[in-house]
């Protein structure tokens, strides 16, 4: 092969990489839940930074659907408003929070222990 066939043979391949990337890093159709919860939303940013804008977050971003555990103890939150995004948690843990419902933990069907 001559240097210019390898070059344009790398210039393919990094080409085809970047599309892959790029597509599977934005998903092709975002949903979003809302957060309403300052404490959450906090929380949320930290540990989701590209899944979180502002006080929404996308349950299509693989951050959020490959997560199966979830801790959020001692994080003064109220309204667990959102969690519903995270719809493969098997495991989830919220002690000393001061919720005011817990009705958006039973959508989570895969969840099996919940602390």
């Amino acid at each position: 092969m001559t240097m210019r066939k390898i070059l344009q043979f790398h210039q393919k391949i990094v080409l085809i990489l970047g599309a892959t990337l790029l597509f599977v890093s934005h998903p092709l159709k975002a949903q979003w839940y809302q957060i309403v919860d300052l404490q959450f939303q906090i929380f949320l940013q930290a540990n989701f930074p590209l899944a979180v804008q502002g006080d929404s977050i996308n349950i299509a971003h693989l951050s959020v659907v490959n997560t199966t555990e979830l801790t959020i103890d001692n994080m003064q939150i109220i309204f667990i408003d959102g969690i519903e995004a995270f719809q493969n948690l098997t495991k989830f843990s919220a002690k000393n929070n001061q919720f005011n419902y817990l009705y958006p933990i039973e959508n989570l069907v895969h969840l099996r222990k919940y602390i």
